[in-house]
């Protein structure tokens, strides 16, 4: 898996997961999240679109990294989603939570 994050702007990052996000993965986006979180950013873009592969292991970082995103004063969305991606978090429920207004 590689992760990488980018500020858009003053107050906006992206972070870009590209492969498996799993027990062996989610480590590292949940620590990459809560650098980000660090900087109090007003939102936090997750780009899941070359993610091959979730499990429940990756999805409980995804949810902790929306925690640490929030109790820092900002919003992380999902902006943009594998098949494989999307399929989970439809099935989970969190389609609506992480879509962007």
């Amino acid at each position: 898996m590689n992760i990488t994050s980018t500020q858009g702007d003053a107050s906006g990052w992206r972070v870009v997961v590209v492969g498996e996000l799993d027990v062996s993965t989610a480590a590292a986006l949940l620590d990459e999240l809560a650098t980000v979180a660090a900087r109090e950013p007003d939102v936090v873009l997750l780009d899941l679109t070359n993610a091959s592969f979730i499990d429940s292991t990756g999805l409980r970082s995804i949810i902790e990294g929306h925690r640490l995103v929030t109790t820092a004063g900002g919003e992380l969305f999902i902006d943009g989603v594998s098949a494989a991606a999307g399929k989970l978090l439809e099935i989970m429920g969190l389609v609506e939570r992480f879509r962007r207004p």
